[in-house]
Protein backbone atom coordinates (compact mmCIF):
# COMPACT_ATOMS: atom_id res chain seq x y z
CA UNK A 1 0.00 0.00 0.00
CA UNK A 2 2.76 2.79 0.69
CA UNK A 3 4.22 1.73 -3.17
CA UNK A 4 0.53 3.12 -4.03
CA UNK A 5 1.02 6.20 -2.73
CA UNK A 6 4.66 6.97 -4.07
CA UNK A 7 3.03 6.04 -7.36
CA UNK A 8 0.63 8.37 -6.27
CA UNK A 9 2.99 11.17 -5.08
CA UNK A 10 4.65 10.67 -8.38
CA UNK A 11 1.82 11.20 -10.29
CA UNK A 12 1.18 14.12 -8.75
CA UNK A 13 3.60 15.65 -8.83
CA UNK A 14 4.55 14.65 -12.50
CA UNK A 15 1.35 16.68 -13.76
CA UNK A 16 2.15 19.78 -11.92
CA UNK A 17 5.42 20.32 -12.86
CA UNK A 18 4.52 19.32 -17.01
CA UNK A 19 1.34 21.99 -16.24
CA UNK A 20 4.08 24.77 -15.15
CA UNK A 21 5.98 23.84 -17.57
CA UNK A 22 3.81 24.79 -20.05
CA UNK A 23 2.31 27.41 -18.47
CA UNK A 24 6.06 28.87 -18.46
CA UNK A 25 6.35 27.91 -22.24
CA UNK A 26 3.07 29.45 -23.43
CA UNK A 27 3.91 33.02 -21.12
CA UNK A 28 7.03 33.09 -23.02
CA UNK A 29 5.62 32.63 -26.16
CA UNK A 30 3.13 35.53 -25.60
CA UNK A 31 5.46 37.64 -24.58
CA UNK A 32 7.28 37.55 -27.31
CA UNK A 33 4.35 38.35 -29.45
CA UNK A 34 4.13 41.29 -27.01
CA UNK A 35 7.31 42.70 -27.80
CA UNK A 36 6.92 41.84 -31.28
CA UNK A 37 2.81 43.42 -31.69
CA UNK A 38 2.28 45.21 -28.86
CA UNK A 39 -0.43 42.80 -26.97
CA UNK A 40 -0.35 40.15 -24.86
CA UNK A 41 -2.37 37.44 -25.60
CA UNK A 42 -2.58 34.24 -23.45
CA UNK A 43 -6.22 32.75 -23.96
CA UNK A 44 -8.40 31.31 -21.92
CA UNK A 45 -8.27 27.69 -24.80
CA UNK A 46 -4.71 27.99 -23.89
CA UNK A 47 -4.87 27.51 -20.09
CA UNK A 48 -7.29 24.74 -20.64
CA UNK A 49 -4.69 23.18 -23.06
CA UNK A 50 -1.71 23.25 -20.86
CA UNK A 51 -3.62 21.67 -18.14
CA UNK A 52 -4.94 18.79 -19.82
CA UNK A 53 -1.80 18.45 -21.70
CA UNK A 54 0.21 18.56 -18.82
CA UNK A 55 -1.68 15.60 -17.24
CA UNK A 56 -1.68 13.54 -20.05
CA UNK A 57 2.28 13.98 -20.49
CA UNK A 58 2.68 13.36 -16.26
CA UNK A 59 0.10 10.64 -16.91
CA UNK A 60 2.56 9.01 -19.26
CA UNK A 61 6.29 9.80 -17.15
CA UNK A 62 4.57 8.01 -14.33
CA UNK A 63 3.50 4.94 -16.28
CA UNK A 64 7.41 4.90 -17.83
CA UNK A 65 8.34 4.52 -14.59
CA UNK A 66 6.34 2.08 -13.32
CA UNK A 67 7.04 0.24 -16.48
CA UNK A 68 11.14 0.46 -16.29
CA UNK A 69 10.74 -0.14 -12.65
CA UNK A 70 9.08 -3.30 -13.28
CA UNK A 71 11.19 -4.69 -16.41
CA UNK A 72 13.91 -3.74 -13.68
CA UNK A 73 12.76 -5.98 -10.94
CA UNK A 74 11.94 -8.77 -13.69
CA UNK A 75 15.80 -8.56 -15.16
CA UNK A 76 17.33 -8.48 -11.59
CA UNK A 77 15.49 -12.08 -11.32
CA UNK A 78 16.93 -13.73 -13.89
Amino acid sequence: MKMFFKYFALLFYSCVFFIVMLFIAGFCIAGFYYFKNGWFNFPLPQVKRAIVFGCIAGAVATSAAIIFKLIDKFTMRK
